[in-house]
This record gives structure tokens, sequence and C-alpha cells, in this order.
């Protein structure tokens, strides 16, 4: 999705949207985000988010609202669920890649959807505490950075950018 999104934003050539749109739409279509482990549900999320706010103005109002509706039911739903078992999933708290991934996608995801689903406010509430305790282990040194979140810093920073940088 931000391969075909960003290749349309900077181009304008309709075909990366178009693409992005039908690879949006049908992702929207499964069943459910879930994978074997939540980590595919929050990358799922993600892209879909960045979809939808980057193709926004390009998606009629029937596939904006399909996109909504599958970004609450298939992200924000089972991110409140997480949350809400007695013993909490290890990556809502603990100072690993899977905290800043996992709540970092689900606070895009919850940006998102704020305007059509008030649950959404409530999920980015519980993701942004234990998200900036993520945060605060990874510092930068000399020679890069260091902590105990850095194992996949490709997607942390991207989920910590498009956190801090929401478009619309």
């Amino acid at each position: 999705m931000q391969t075909l999104g960003i290749a349309w934003l900077l181009t304008g050539d309709p075909r990366y949207c178009e693409r992005a749109k039908a690879e949006l739409l049908a992702v929207c279509a499964f069943p459910d985000w879930a994978g074997d482990e939540f980590l595919v549900t929050a990358e799922t999320a993600f892209g879909a988010a960045i979809g939808y706010d980057w193709l926004y103005n390009a998606l009629n109002i029937n596939e904006r609202e399909r996109v909504a509706g599958a970004i609450v039911d298939k992200a924000v739903e089972p991110g409140l669920l997480q949350f809400a078992t007695p013993s909490p999933p290890y990556w809502t708290t603990t100072v690993m890649n899977w905290n800043l991934v996992c709540n970092g996608a689900l606070m895009v995801a919850a940006l998102s959807v704020l305007e059509c689903d008030r649950r959404a406010a409530q999920l980015f509430s519980l993701c942004a505490i234990p998200y900036l305790m993520g945060l605060a282990h990874i510092v930068p040194t000399a020679d890069g950075w260091r902590g105990r979140a850095i194992g996949t810093m490709p997607p942390n920073t991207r989920s910590t950018c498009s956190t801090a940088c929401r478009r619309r």
C-alpha cells in the first residue's frame, strides 16, 4: 500500500491510484485480518489505514464506508479485545519491537477512523502509554541506535512517523 500510495502521490499517475484502491478494497473484503500472531492484524490494519488516508479523496462514499468499516471491525475491535483480556498479550506492555509495531499500527488505524467510531479514541489511548514506554528505550548513540525494541527498526520508524505525521 505504501509503495503504490507514494508512487501515486509523487507522480500523479492514476494507474498507481487504481491499483492501490484495488488492493485496499481486496484486503478490506477479507473475512478478518487475523493471522497466527496479532502482528498480522496490526500490520494489515496499518496498511489499510494508510490506504484509507492517502486515497480518501479518490474513494467514493461507498468505498470509504467499506474501508472504514473494515478497519473498525477487523482492527479496532480486535485491538480492544486484546487489551480487555484479564492477562493482555505481552506485546501490549513489554519493551520490545512488537510493542512499537502493534501499538503504533493500531494507533494509526484508530486515527484513520476516529470520526467514524468513538471506540477508536479508546483504542488510541490504550496503545499510547505502552507505545511511549517502548520509544523511551530507544536511544541514539554515536554509532547508531540502541535499545531492546530496535529489532525491526524500519516498521517501528514507519509506525512512529505515520502516527506523528497524519496527513488528513
